[in-house]
Order: C-alpha cells, then structure tokens, then sequence
C-alpha cells in the first residue's frame, strides 16, 4: 500500500476538523445568552407614580442553535456546505498526488472557496473562517507547491536509474533507424525521432546512452532518449 504523503494527511486533518466543526456548530451548547426579569406594580388610578421599575438578578447560560431556532433547511445546508467543503479539497489532494493534476486541483480549489464563502455569515464565519477555511487553504498550498517538484524529482531519479550505455552496431540511414548492442550481447531498436540531437550525426560503433520502452506497435522494447557519449 502506498505511504500517505505530507498533503493527503493534512488534507484529512483538514476534512475531520470541518465535520466537527460543522457538528459543533449546530449542536454545541456554544450560543451565549444573558436575561434577567423585571417588575413593577401599577399605581391606582390618579395615584402618584409608584416606585420605578425593578430588575432580577441577572442570568447567563448557553445552549445550542438548534435550541434557538429552526435550522431546517437554513442554515443547516449552508452548514452542511462549509462543514464538507475540506473534504471535497481532500479528495482533490487524493486525485492530484495520484496523477490526476487536472480534476484533482479543480477539486481543491473548490473546497476552498466553498468554505471561504462562509464569509456571508455574520454567525458562521467567526467559527468557519479560522477552523475550516484557513486549513483548508494551507493544505491546498501544499498540494500545489510541494507536490509537482517531488513528482519532477522522483521522475528525474527513475529516468536516471534507466538509463543504459551501448554501441551502436547498424544504422540504416536511408530509412531512419538503427540497432543499439547493449551490454548484455542484445540489440535493440531506435527509430530516428528518439534521438537527442540529430540523427545523421550518428555513426556505428559509436558508443550512447539510451532509455529503454515498450513500443506497442512493434510489441518489443525499443530505445529512446538516444544521446551520444
């Protein structure tokens, strides 16, 4: 199985807190509220005005959204959406590590200004805003900067660790293509265009370094990336 990368974990970071976030939000005990009881008796009538009105001692308690108001469908489906929208970066991140640049980054730029529109909340974006939408925003950096350069070096070290040396034994000119002796006695066939540099330049016995690929026309392997030693 492969090791999760540095972007993917944090990206599941990312989705987990905006779940609990989102929960947190409509269930939580974490709307504060203050109130306290008045009283006052009413004077007779042609009485002078009585003593001014009285206060209770004040009480200050907390409960959940969903105790203060309906949250169906409002703002439960725009909770829904903010609380959702790390995971859909996440997915993004999955998608883009695996090779799927395109989809993949079309995903995480989505997660992103989907949590960013819970800006509108005057309500939601004091909880959304530094819990979901920053992480999400510093997850999808990741993605994008750290992860093509790793992909370009880990590349550059498999082209690298391909390559191989030989001689070249045949070169038919006039059609293009010749024949590579490699080290272990085999020869192997390149065509013209998978020379680096020009292929009339090339003589026999004239030593190179070669990748070697499978050439699904001819079902064998075959050289390219030739260049001259």
């Amino acid at each position: 199985m492969r090791p999760r990368t540095l972007a993917e974990r944090a990206a599941f970071v990312s989705a987990a807190i905006g779940i609990a976030v989102g929960l947190l939000f409509l269930f939580a005990p974490i709307q504060g509220y203050c109130m306290s009881s008045a009283s006052a008796t009413a004077p007779p009538l042609g009485a002078t005005p009585g003593p001014p009105v009285t206060f209770g001692p004040q009480v200050c308690d907390s409960e959940a959204l969903w105790q203060r108001q309906p949250i169906f469908p409002m703002p439960f489906f725009a909770v829904l959406v903010w609380s959702l929208a790390p995971a859909i970066a996440y997915v993004g991140v999955r998608l883009r590590v695996r090779g799927e640049r395109v989809t993949g980054t079309g995903l995480m730029v989505a997660g992103v200004l989907l949590a960013f529109s819970s800006i509108i909340s005057f309500g939601a974006g004091p909880f959304f805003l530094p819990f979901v939408f920053l992480p999400t925003l510093v997850t999808t950096a990741i993605a994008l900067v750290y992860f093509p350069t790793r992909h370009r070096v880990q590349h550059a070290s498999k082209r690298e660790s391909e390559m191989a040396e030989g001689t070249i034994k045949k070169l038919v000119s006039d059609r293009g293509f010749g024949f590579i002796s490699q080290a272990d006695g085999t020869e192997i066939f390149f065509h013209r265009s998978k020379v680096v540099g020009s292929f009339d330049t090339l003589s026999e016995g004239q030593k190179v370094s070669y990748e070697k690929a499978m050439d699904p026309r001819r079902n064998k392997e075959s050289a390219e990336q030739v260049t001259p030693l």
